[in-house]
């Protein structure tokens, strides 16, 4: 509920009111999990509907690493909209055939950026970015964040 978070919240929603309505925090550590998830969108899991074309009916997660996150100690990685929309829709990660989902795969891979960043950092993108997370391989790696959802 930090007021820079809150505003830029309501900036990115272009909303005057806005809530906090999922916040996680996050410690990982290397070895102690499976973290490499498939890329996919979150509105799925974030919301009866679809994202909106109305930015104010949207929601904005933002990822605060309070750790140093480098792609070794399991940096998010995403797809920005411009890119996944050449190769597909944000529908395509609920596509139930295998296939598809090894083509989506393969097209989002060679187009991912990293999310690393120094402790202290915010990382805010939308629920129908494709994103993924990503194992940790630093020996003795270690990554605390915290998410906070708004809408």
């Amino acid at each position: 509920v930090h007021p820079a978070l809150i505003a830029f919240a309501r900036a990115a929603l272009e909303a005057e009111s806005v809530q906090l309505y999922q916040c996680q925090a996050w410690a990982k550590f290397t070895g102690e999990s499976d973290y490499d998830q498939p890329f996919h969108c979150d509105y799925a899991n974030h919301t009866l509907t679809a994202p909106s074309e109305d930015s104010a009916r949207n929601s904005v997660p933002i990822l605060c690493y309070f750790t140093d996150v480098t792609d070794a100690h399991g940096a998010m990685h995403y797809v920005t909209r411009p890119d996944s929309e050449r190769v597909a829709g944000p529908d395509a990660s609920l596509a139930a055939d295998p296939d598809a989902q090894a083509r989506l795969q393969a097209a989002l891979k060679p187009l991912a950026q990293s999310s690393a960043a120094p402790a202290g950092s915010a990382v805010a993108y939308g629920i129908d970015v494709y994103h993924r997370g990503t194992n940790l391989t630093a020996p003795g790696g270690r990554r605390f964040a915290v998410m906070a959802c708004y809408k």
